[in-house]
C-alpha cells in the first residue's frame, strides 16, 4: 500500500474518533442514555476506504449507537467495489442486519 494513501486512512480514523470522543465529552447526565445519531457520508470510489467505514459503522451499531450511512456519486455502485480482500457487500448487508440505514 502506498505511504499517502495510509497516512489518509490514518488521518480519516483519526478524526472519526476524535469526533466520537467529542460526542461523548458533551453528554450530560440527562442525555446519556439516549443514542447518539451518526451519519457517514461516503462519496470515495475505493474498496479499502468504503469498507473501513462500513467496519466503523458496525462497530458504532453494536455498542447500541444510531448510525446511518449516505452514499454519494460513484460509492452508490458499492457493488462494483465488492472484492474478496474488502468484502464490501457482506458489510453492508451485515449493517442493514444490525440495524443501520443506508441511504443513497
Amino acid at each position: 500500500m502506498r505511504k499517502s494513501r495510509w497516512l489518509s486512512l490514518v488521518l480519516f480514523f483519526s478524526i472519526l474518533l476524535i469526533f466520537s470522543f467529542i460526542a461523548k465529552a458533551g453528554q450530560t447526565k440527562e442525555n446519556t442514555s439516549k443514542n447518539a445519531k451518526w451519519v457517514i457520508v461516503i462519496s470515495h470510489p475505493n474498496s479499502e476506504v468504503m469498507w473501513n467505514a462500513l467496519r466503523y459503522a458496525i462497530f458504532l451499531l453494536k455498542h447500541n449507537e444510531e448510525v446511518g450511512i449516505f452514499m454519494q456519486g460513484p460509492a452508490v455502485d458499492y457493488r462494483r467495489l465488492h472484492t474478496k480482500q474488502f468484502p464490501v457487500s457482506d458489510l453492508i448487508e451485515d449493517f442493514i442486519r444490525n440495524g443501520g440505514e443506508l441511504k443513497g
